[in-house]
């Protein structure tokens, strides 16, 4: 029988910081995620976007528990996150890191790498551990030869199949999907993404994708999440966020995808040129001092979240818990 409940659920999650900005200062806090809810249900892949700097990684890394959130509580298939065993936790959650050049241990062959998390997980078996990872490497489309080389005898894309198939070997339910593909070659970052969508229908997975590139994200992902200043500022299913972005925010990142048009010029984004610091953030909305469309309230009130059906906004343009569509054509033209 299918669970009723999200596989992960955020609930008011944040994560600070402590700052040392000289030696007579008292430490400054910097909140590098704030009040983050979600939910992320089994076989989504949930991708979180935005600048860098906006928390997404700290966000991932509480995910993985590598970070412990300052306040809020996440929870997994209903249970606390925290309640569980780490061999329980590594068990259904794993990751797949930015950069397959450093992620990888050089002095490890191909194979011990694989097949590490098995031997943490007790499998002592040789021909157990041999026959699972030669199982696995096929599947990322490995060749058996390379049972024995090392890493730095593999092309970056084979670096990569390399820890997707470390993440898999003890078929998870949850992998992080760090900027799979940012550090490799355009060439290889499709294959790499076709290998991704593979993997997950095969083994049922669900994945959260940290990423820069929204051409990657409108391919893999079926949820959004546009985050900033640590805040998520929008979500909504993949297709009606790329066809419709409400937040201010949201339209001037899909208005800075690059195309191929020749005739339509590189895109003009009136962001201005400094990035608010989440050590000083401002008042009100955080984004306020960036948008073309802010109004004397942005100044002031955080916004209140707003809730339309599956859709998450928290903008000061849309009101009354819903999105009006006299706000939505104004706010929808960039």
């Amino acid at each position: 029988m299918t669970s009723s409940r999200p596989l992960l659920e955020l609930r008011d999650v944040s994560r600070d910081f402590y700052i040392k900005t000289g030696i007579f200062s008292p430490n400054k806090i910097l909140r590098a995620v704030r009040s983050v809810s979600m939910t992320i249900e089994r076989g989504d892949v949930l991708a979180i976007v935005g600048e860098s700097g906006c928390g997404k990684t700290t966000l991932a890394r509480m995910l993985m528990n590598v970070l412990e959130p300052t306040s809020g509580e996440i929870l997994y298939d209903g249970r606390p996150d925290n309640e569980r065993p780490p061999e329980e936790r590594s068990r259904k959650l794993q990751a797949i890191f930015q950069d397959p050049y450093s992620s990888l241990n050089p002095r490890k062959t191909i194979s011990s790498i694989i097949s590490l998390p098995l031997r943490i997980h007790g499998v002592r078996d040789s021909a157990s551990v041999r026959r699972e990872t030669l199982k696995i490497m096929d599947k990322v489309g490995l060749p058996a030869r390379l049972y024995d080389n090392y890493p730095n005898q593999l092309s970056g894309g084979q670096r990569q199949r390399v820890a997707i198939a470390r993440a898999l070997i003890l078929k998870p339910e949850i992998v992080i999907c760090d900027e799979p593909t940012s550090a490799l070659d355009v060439s290889v970052q499709s294959q790499i993404l076709n290998l991704l969508m593979d993997m997950r229908q095969e083994f049922n997975l669900t994945y959260v994708l940290i990423s820069h590139n929204l051409g990657v994200v409108e391919h893999l992902a079926n949820k959004v999440a546009v985050m900033y200043l640590g805040r998520i500022v929008e979500m909504a299913d993949c297709e009606t966020l790329f066809a419709d972005p409400l937040h201010p925010y949201t339209q001037a990142l899909l208005a800075s995808i690059m195309t191929p048009d020749p005739d339509l010029g590189i895109p003009v984004v009136e962001l201005g040129v400094a990035f608010p610091s989440a050590l000083n953030p401002p008042d009100g909305c955080a984004f306020h001092p960036r948008c073309s469309k802010r109004i004397p309230i942005c100044n002031l009130k955080q916004p209140d979240i707003i809730l339309e059906g599956e859709r998450k906004l928290e903008c000061h343009l849309f009101g009354n818990g819903q999105c009006d569509e006299g706000t939505r054509s104004k706010s929808s033209s960039v």
